[in-house]
């Protein structure tokens, strides 16, 4: 045990019989889906039909299973690593679009070749690829897209994503076909606090080796697509045109396809680093699509640690950034053959 463990942290979970429908994305049908607009996410009502909540204790992760580099990304589904070195804006001076954008833009120029080195050494992946990134703060200085997932643990995509991943990598991302449709792909994302440790809401991780079965244990689940989650895809709902054909964008979270969220299990175990440090990065995965590996998902979400609540440090809001990564694997030869076929 250790006094930063966090006990009876309430977790939103998906009722294993919530309501599904079956949905059509680009062409693509999708049975029996759990789809959530803005009423049935937020609506106070909708949540007994789709939701139980239970009280889980959250693992220090310093203390727990030998301490903070015990943690192993193909074992346990995460892995601590330290961060790379940036200079992020202040979040609060960040208050235009077009500052929001030029500081996205920058990311990607100056911080993203950092993170996908360390996501490729540290995962033994032979490349990686950019998504994308997600600036995240507290209520006073975010907008919509930027506040904190809390109190739902989930994965932002699911394996009916693969496909369109394939098609990407190829098409936008250059690969060729025969190596696109032959690799192994796994997505995670490198999660870290930013400007500041982050002593509220920290990001929890399901210690995936607790899981026994993936396809058992967990509900796809998707965003209706007139929610917005922070993709410029949202224009072509206004009646505009997107400038990316689909078969180069990256696909949206939740949305082009089902993703996936846990039952409630007992025996589930969820960590978390305590007050974690600027220097401090964590990688999870949020779906590998090879299904020979032991750690497929860790679910995720942000948790109500109110260990600071009496001190200094409770006045200081988190912000931290998310960065979404491709990795691909060589193929096996079997997979090789298939392929030119």
């Amino acid at each position: 045990m250790s006094v930063r463990d966090v006990k009876h942290n309430k977790i939103r979970f998906h009722k294993k019989n919530a309501p599904t429908t079956n949905v059509e994305v680009y062409g693509r049908e999708f049975k029996d889906v759990v789809v959530f607009g803005k009423d049935s996410f937020f609506s106070a009502a909708a949540a007994k039909q789709y939701y139980e909540v239970e009280q889980i204790t959250v693992l220090d992760g310093r203390v727990h299973n030998g301490g903070k580099d015990s943690w192993k990304l193909h074992v346990n589904g995460f892995e601590f690593i330290k961060a790379p070195e940036y200079d992020f804006e202040d979040h609060a001076t960040l208050q235009t679009k077009e500052e929001k954008r030029l500081a996205r833009k920058r990311v990607n120029r100056e911080f993203a070749p950092k993170v996908l080195e360390v996501c490729r050494k540290t995962s033994g992946a032979s490349k990686a690829f950019w998504m994308s990134s997600q600036r995240r703060a507290e209520a006073a200085v975010n907008d919509v897209s930027e506040g904190y997932a809390t109190g739902f643990a989930h994965a932002d995509y699911g394996p009916e994503n693969e496909e369109q991943f394939r098609t990407v990598l190829e098409h936008r991302y250059g690969m060729s076909h025969e190596e696109a449709q032959s690799c192994g792909i796994c997505l995670v994302n490198m999660w870290c606090p930013v400007e500041r440790p982050a002593y509220k809401n920290p990001l929890a991780l399901m210690d995936c080796s607790t899981m026994k079965s993936l396809e058992e244990e967990t509900i796809r689940w998707k965003l209706d697509m007139s929610i917005d989650n922070g993709y410029d895809y949202q224009v072509e709902n206004k009646g505009q045109t997107h400038h990316r054909p689909h078969n180069e964008r990256v696909p949206q979270a939740a949305k082009d396809a089902p993703a996936l969220t846990p039952l409630y299990k007992p025996y589930h175990r969820y960590v978390y680093l305590p007050d974690m440090r600027e220097d401090e990065a964590v990688i999870f995965k949020q779906v590998d699509f090879r299904k020979d590996q032991a750690a497929r998902a860790s679910f995720h979400t942000a948790i109500n640690d109110l260990y600071h609540k009496n001190d200094e440090f409770w006045k200081i809001g988190r912000r931290s950034i998310e960065c979404r990564v491709i990795l691909t694997f060589d193929p096996p030869e079997s997979n090789k053959q298939q392929s030119k076929l």
